[in-house]
């Protein structure tokens, strides 16, 4: 594929990936896109739910929210006009949706570029092919070097803010004052598919001699009254789920030991912050989720059908992968990980 001339480049438009664990892989690119461009405007169109982990981001000049669950063809013209009007110059496609890479053509961008999923490879200047096993980042950070562009980091990083961590603070200081170390456990993630049984957790909750604090959103408030109403010393356990914002879990995350969780978008802010991680998986590959260079450790039995599709694994009678995980090995992990 072709470099682009770096000297035609004033506008650049990045479409971010739909989802939190995606986003924060990826973000090495806003990063070296500005290293690239440093008085390019680069404008991110991303989520709702990951809007608030742009705000404190030094290398984007305008965030603009989208919906792509919208179904509204008035919705989607409405973004295209937006484009023309700013007349950019090059679009960077993280996000798979079909959508997105048609947005980028209607408007009329000189360059776009992204991978060819849904078949969408016809809208695109520049389209790259998946190489089977490759972690996500080495994924993002691929569009960026068909470019011929230069990447001299290819670390994730965040962008917390004097306020979240003020509210990280105030949130765990009574708390950890209680005990010498502290684990944090994400119980849930986005396919029920991944996460590892209420009992496990409870089991390693009581066989740990240290503080246990639980994260998650809404969807993981009945897995997390659950736990919390199994465990012996309930004086033990600091229940945060569905209490913070995205930024307000990466900044309690740095004050955290060592988290435990599955194949989820905390477990990407964990190991940003330099938390060390104990991930257990199931149906997904820790290859394609987890940094060769960190402090996240993955427990994963790959019984031989894993991995495998989600939408397969949702037939799969036995869940083989997640039910071979022992309390004993992560156990392990954890108190190793200290």
């Amino acid at each position: 594929m072709k470099s682009i001339n770096k000297s035609e480049i004033n506008k650049i438009v990045i479409r971010g990936p739909d989802w939190v664990g995606d986003f924060v892989t990826a973000t090495p690119v806003y990063r070296e896109l500005r290293k690239n461009f440093p008085a390019a405007k680069i404008t991110a169109i991303v989520r709702d739910w990951t809007k608030g982990m742009l705000e404190h981001c030094p290398y984007v000049d305008e965030i603009i929210e989208y919906d792509s669950r919208s179904k509204s063809i008035k919705y989607s013209w409405e973004h295209v006009k937006i484009l023309r009007k700013e007349k950019y110059d090059l679009a960077i496609l993280l996000s798979g949706n079909y959508n997105a890479a048609l947005i980028a053509w209607l408007a009329g961008i000189k360059y776009r570029v992204g991978f060819n999923y849904d078949k969408r490879g016809h809208l695109l200047t520049h389209s790259l092919k998946e190489k089977g096993r490759e972690y996500r980042l080495d994924r993002a950070i691929r569009i960026l070097e068909t470019l011929g562009l230069n990447i001299e980091n290819r670390k994730s990083e965040l962008w917390t803010g004097p306020e979240d961590e003020r509210f990280a603070k105030a949130t765990l200081r009574e708390f950890k004052s209680k005990f010498n170390k502290l684990v944090g456990i994400g119980p849930g993630t986005q396919e029920k598919e991944k996460c590892l049984p209420e009992e496990k957790l409870i089991e390693l909750i009581n066989s740990l001699d240290y503080g246990v604090v639980l994260f998650g959103s809404k969807n993981d408030i009945s897995r997390g009254e659950k736990i919390v109403a199994g465990v012996k010393d309930k004086e033990k356990v600091l229940n945060l789920i569905n209490k913070t914002n995205l930024n307000q879990l990466a900044a309690c995350l740095k004050l955290i030991d060592v988290y435990v969780t599955g194949d989820t978008g905390g477990m990407h802010i964990a190991y940003t912050m330099d938390v060390p991680v104990v991930a257990f998986f199931g149906p997904t590959d820790p290859g394609e989720a987890l940094p060769r260079k960190s402090k996240a450790r993955a427990i994963w039995k790959n019984p031989g059908c894993s991995p495998c599709t989600l939408k397969k694994s949702h037939q799969c009678r036995t869940l083989e992968c997640i039910d071979k995980i022992t309390v004993e090995e992560i156990k392990k992990l954890v108190v190793e990980s200290l």
